[in-house]
């Protein structure tokens, strides 16, 4: 069982990870696989439904923790957490 902060760090671990290129296009899966894994354990916990972990509250955290605050607004790392929390709704 994961806690809500090994979630994030899950999250933000596989963000790098395919940032950086190691993980494929986020629709592969496998990618798909590792994300469905860390949102299952989010769900089952009760993160969903008391929405600490939605698309919303996600873009927030891991805004706050993964992109730079100078960093401009058209960036990969923007881009795939963009398409992360679009998969998180899937």
């Amino acid at each position: 069982m994961m806690t809500k902060e090994q979630i994030i760090t899950g999250i933000i671990d596989c963000l790098d990870h395919q940032l950086h290129g190691g993980m494929g296009h986020m629709q592969d899966k496998y990618y798909k696989g590792e994300f469905f894994h860390l949102f299952t354990e989010a769900y089952n916990h009760g993160f969903i439904v008391d929405k600490s972990l939605t698309g919303s509250s996600l873009w927030d955290i891991i805004g706050e923790r993964w992109i730079p605050p100078d960093m401009e607004k058209e960036t990969a790392q923007i881009k795939l957490l963009y398409d992360l929390l679009n998969c998180w709704h899937e």
